[in-house]
């Protein structure tokens, strides 16, 4: 469902904020919120979603619906480093042309070094998970569902830096930056405190 009401869902889209509601299989998660947002040099897109089908077609179905093409986004910025975030990000980024950003902090996240550092780490997460009280047979088969979410997102293989205190103009207003660690080490949100509007993903 939308995070918006209507009236505010309609205040949005006057600015040049456009909501995408994303699915996810995840009952705990539920579902993602994607944004386009409309500036004077082509669209910016806030997370992608899972790389599942149903999310790929709401999003080009949204954006044929406003006559808005693929090639209009110009940039791809990621609130943090989860597959329900980034998981289309390498196929829109391809079809686009546009450049995926994220905090520094979570680029390990996302990109094709992922595997090698979760292969590497992983020993070290087992043994935390049974020094705390988790059987071992549990702590094994944890690290291999871990690994198997993969297959809801591509990896990709560059991303550039979004750092907090950099601006974003958009038609309506001003995005702030805000680094918002806690949930991952490199959550970002955006903040127009003009318009007291804040987009932050999971935080």
């Amino acid at each position: 469902m939308p995070a918006f009401g209507e009236k505010v869902e309609k205040k949005l889209e006057e600015l040049g904020i456009f909501q995408i509601v994303l699915p996810t299989p995840f009952p705990q998660a539920g579902d993602v919120y994607s944004f386009l947002i409309d500036t004077s040099e082509g669209y910016i897109l806030i997370d992608t979603g899972l790389r599942t089908e149903e999310s790929e077609k709401k999003i080009f179905a949204f954006m044929e619906n406003r006559r808005i093409s693929p090639d209009s986004i110009k940039k791809i910025l990621l609130t943090h480093g989860h597959i329900d975030h980034y998981g289309l990000a390498r196929k829109l980024h391809e079809i686009s042309g546009a450049e995926v950003f994220i905090h520094p902090m979570d680029e390990i996240k996302v990109t094709e070094q992922y595997l090698l550092s979760y292969d590497n780490e992983s020993p070290r997460y087992r043994k935390f998970f049974i020094e705390n009280g988790m059987p071992p047979k549990l702590a094994d088969a944890l690290i291999k569902v871990g690994k198997n979410f993969t297959i809801f997102a591509d990896q990709l293989s560059k991303v550039s830096y979004i750092h907090e205190g950099e601006e974003i103009s958009y038609r309506g207003g001003t995005f702030n930056i805000l680094h918002l660690p806690g949930h991952t080490p490199g959550c970002v949100g955006f903040y127009d405190s003009e318009n007291k509007i804040l987009l932050s993903g999971d935080t």
